[in-house]
């Protein structure tokens, strides 16, 4: 007898030896969970032509796809402030769980699949957290690195009457020097200049 693979479903298998068939490529059960492929046998006087049904058999994958609703947060934001969400892909639709692999120090923690803040920022001292976070079922996980964000806020320092050295930050300062003979400083990643410099105002 001799099998010919006439309906290979879509390259998805092959035809290996006499009369066996072979994967040719992954099949996946959530996106198509049967296959169909048609056989031509012949013995030389007569040929028969049959399709079979190919079941695809359900495994439990790895959750995937790992991603944040935000990931920027104000320096002034409290400690335990909601930054954001994580949602992942569950190929079976099944629960998973959250959790940090590296927390950039205890900066950082989640409750069920929500993002918090855990400690108090300061953008003129560190502008941006690196944090690793796990998404697991009972198959196996999913890491993923992210990168949150500290936005700068306005801050005002305010002096006196007396003469007085005021320090500004690397973020958006606003400096009320008072009356006394002071000296302003304050930090640019570039050099500054007065048209690098938003407002003067003199009293």
């Amino acid at each position: 007898l001799t099998f010919k693979l006439i309906d290979d479903a879509g390259g998805t298998f092959k035809l290996v030896g006499a009369n066996a068939i072979q994967l040719a490529k992954p099949v996946d059960f959530e996106k198509s969970p049967t296959k169909t492929v048609t056989f031509e046998v012949s013995d030389g006087k007569f040929t028969v032509v049959k399709s079979f049904t190919i079941n695809i058999a359900d495994v439990n994958e790895a959750p995937s796809a790992l991603t944040l609703s935000n990931s920027r947060v104000a320096e002034t934001a409290a400690v335990d402030t909601l930054i954001g969400t994580f949602s992942a892909v569950d190929p079976e639709g099944d629960p998973v769980d959250y959790w940090l692999k590296d927390s950039a120090g205890g900066t950082f923690w989640i409750v069920d699949n929500k993002l918090y803040l855990n400690d108090t920022l300061n953008y003129e001292t560190q502008q941006s957290y690196s944090i690793t976070v796990v998404v697991s079922n009972a198959s196996g996980s999913f890491t993923k690195n992210f990168v949150i964000s500290v936005t700068d806020v306005l801050e005002t320092i305010v002096g006196n009457s007396s003469s007085q050295t005021l320090n500004g930050g690397i973020g958006a300062d606003k400096i009320l020097a008072g009356g006394g003979n002071d000296t302003l400083f304050w930090e640019r990643r570039r050099r500054p200049s007065l048209r690098r410099i938003r407002k003067w105002h003199y009293l």
